[in-house]
């Protein structure tokens, strides 16, 4: 993670009062609700968004068009960084998505990202995981929050 001066005073300042876990060595089926991903500060480039607009079907340049990110994308950057940290199996399907926009982000803006794993359980031969996240400019304010559900087959839950 590379940051100035003036975001890692921000950052520490923010991320004080948490006790998260950095063994990811743990499987699904033992990742205990309640386990903090990994904070992960990012700047958002307006390449990234043209990119997301075109894969989302949507038209128009975020240099020109765009001053602000999309809230659906920044949700999906905040998704990614989750599944960055942990491996889904095959036939892992992300089954439901909410969130909830404080205020816009512009292109080039530092945020921040925060997630919890907020259930983890079988149902039916389906394993439910459900993590929360939020979204944060580099002075702590919050921008979005949001909960993504996701349902793995259980027998494909590495033990």
């Amino acid at each position: 993670m590379i940051l100035i001066q003036g975001d890692l005073y921000n950052l520490e300042k923010c991320l004080s009062n948490l006790d998260f876990v950095k063994d990811m060595g743990r499987n699904l089926s033992t990742l205990p609700v309640g386990h903090d991903f990994t904070p992960v500060r990012r700047v958002i480039s307006g390449q990234e968004i043209e990119d997301y607009i075109r894969a989302a079907g949507g038209h128009g340049s975020a240099s020109q068009n765009l001053p602000t990110v999309p809230p659906t994308a920044l949700s999906a950057y905040a998704f990614r960084e989750i599944l960055n940290e942990i491996e889904l199996p095959g036939g892992a399907v992300h089954a439901g998505q909410n969130m909830s926009m404080f205020q816009g982000v512009s292109v080039g803006d530092s945020i921040w990202f925060e997630a919890k794993l907020s259930q983890n359980s079988v149902r039916g031969g389906w394993r439910y995981l459900a993590i929360e996240y939020k979204i944060y400019d580099m002075n702590c304010l919050e921008l979005m929050e949001g909960r993504s559900t996701i349902v793995i087959p259980e027998a494909q839950v590495r033990d």
